[in-house]
């Protein structure tokens, strides 16, 4: 619920011809100040991957491009350029924002999936049979606005990695057409794969909270498996989130009946997980390994009197973190190997498959980085969409004028193999790139190599 004080204080406005909430240029500058400022003194190390004085120059920049009336949308489109260069990808505005609430339950985000490649928007099976678009279809202007253009823009408003910016700008597409002012109804404007220019017109979209779910699938359906081809077992291990007495249970439940069935593949599926509890990933290598391991080296953490608070208001008192100094750096974690914490005594005894992608993020990209660092599982698929050292620990801040709600990271995470100067992402030991006529045509190539392993062939 809003602050009806801060409407009061804060020039927001509700103009309904353009469906947009207003701050003023002096309340968005001094958010701005307040971002920085709380930047700098819960954040590791916010200038770690860029010059301070570009940063800066780049604020200086946001500031002079401010009209009188700022339009939400285009503040909070900023932020995420301004953020995404820190190369933090979890530092970033929020998916969903206090100041929009209203405006993110219409149906007015673009509804469909797409294909991203090489800067150009593609129409998959999936999308032409809801749509009527033919698929591989080349969509090259949606509301009489270039595609190609805003697709560079929107990856370069997400940090970290090439693949990962890739990934996300795909998937949230919807969002960010609809904070550059793209939103129901649609004009595609699209090139079929014989060459023939055609345009199609869609009167209603899909709500915020509708494109989340697509966007990030695993929260929709959860984590599950099945048996494939009588010879497979597959853990789609969607997200990391939830009971951990629920997880072995569900653990317990998959591998009694892998081990019924005499299953000696099993497929672990992480390409659509961007993390969570990571201790969810401590509790499947028990069910997998007696070898000894780690998923993070150490950790670096900045202790600050806003994360304290932040603690202190959750009800968590106990911590140990808020004994640390306030401006110090804790350092946690020795590198030393050992044993799953979760005693399993019937482990899986067959060959495991760790299936990895661009959206392997946050402690999905612990979970493979510690099973390719001790050979806990073979790695197939595309490299993870996160660096093994990056940083972590996330918590909330709320812009006071807009109330803006940005996420920003508190400490650097180093990767399994315990190398700080580790600057990269956990690459398989089975690469395997899909083509683009392979993700227009849903051709999964990675788990048919796996079935082709569990039949004995190559």
């Amino acid at each position: 619920m809003k602050n009806s004080s801060l409407f009061a204080a804060f020039l927001f406005s509700w103009f309904q011809g353009n469906s947009q909430y207003y701050i003023s240029k002096e309340k968005a500058i001094e958010d701005l100040d307040f971002c920085n400022k709380t930047l700098q003194e819960v954040h590791y190390n916010p200038f770690l991957f860029v010059e301070r004085d570009a940063y800066f120059a780049e604020v200086e920049n946001i500031k002079s491009l401010l009209q009188d009336s700022v339009p939400i949308q285009d503040f909070i489109l900023s932020l995420y350029g301004l953020t995404a260069m820190m190369e933090d990808s979890h530092s970033s505005p929020a998916f969903q924002q206090p100041a929009l609430q209203e405006e993110e339950t219409k149906k007015q985000f673009f509804p469909y999936k797409t294909v991203l490649d090489n800067d150009k928007l593609y129409v998959p099976n999936e999308t032409a049979l809801v749509s009527g678009i033919p698929v591989g279809s080349e969509i090259t202007a949606i509301n009489n606005v270039d595609i190609g253009p805003l697709l560079v823009k929107y990856q370069n408003n997400i940090g970290g990695l090439p693949q990962y910016k890739k990934e996300v700008a795909n998937r949230l597409l919807f969002r960010s057409l609809y904070l550059s002012g793209i939103k129901a109804p649609f004009i595609i404007d699209y090139i079929n794969p014989s060459g023939r220019k055609d345009q199609k017109r869609v009167d209603e979209g899909i709500s915020n909270v509708q494109g989340l779910l697509v966007a990030y699938p695993g929260f929709a359906e959860g984590n599950y498996y099945k048996i494939l081809e009588d010879k497979t077992g597959y853990i789609k291990f969607s997200n990391m989130v939830g009971s951990i007495d629920e997880w072995i249970q569900f653990l317990k439940t998959a591998f009694a009946e892998f081990r019924e069935k005499n299953i000696q593949h099993v497929a672990i599926d992480i390409r659509d997980n961007s993390g969570g509890d990571s201790i969810l990933g401590e509790v499947l290598f028990g069910f997998i390994t007696t070898k000894e391991y780690q998923l993070m080296g150490y950790k670096k953490w900045k202790v600050s009197q806003l994360y304290k608070d932040n603690l202190i208001a959750n009800g968590m008192t106990s911590e140990e973190y808020l004994q640390k100094e306030t401006g110090s750096i804790w350092e946690i974690g020795d590198c030393e190997t050992a044993v799953s914490r979760m005693p399993v005594e019937d482990k899986f005894q067959g060959q495991v498959y760790l299936l990895t992608g661009a959206f392997t993020f946050s402690s999905a990209n612990m979970i493979a980085d510690g099973a390719k660092e001790y050979e806990l599982a073979q790695l197939v698929g595309e490299p993870t969409g996160e660096m093994t050292t990056d940083f972590g620990e996330l918590f909330s801040i709320t812009l006071p004028n807009s109330e803006i709600i940005l996420n920003i990271t508190t400490s650097l995470d180093v990767g399994a193999a315990c190398d700080p100067d580790s600057k990269s992402a956990v690459t398989p030991d089975v690469l395997i790139v899909p083509s683009l006529e392979d993700k227009i045509n849903g051709k999964d190539k990675v788990l048919e190599y796996v079935l082709k392993q569990a039949k004995g062939t190559k």
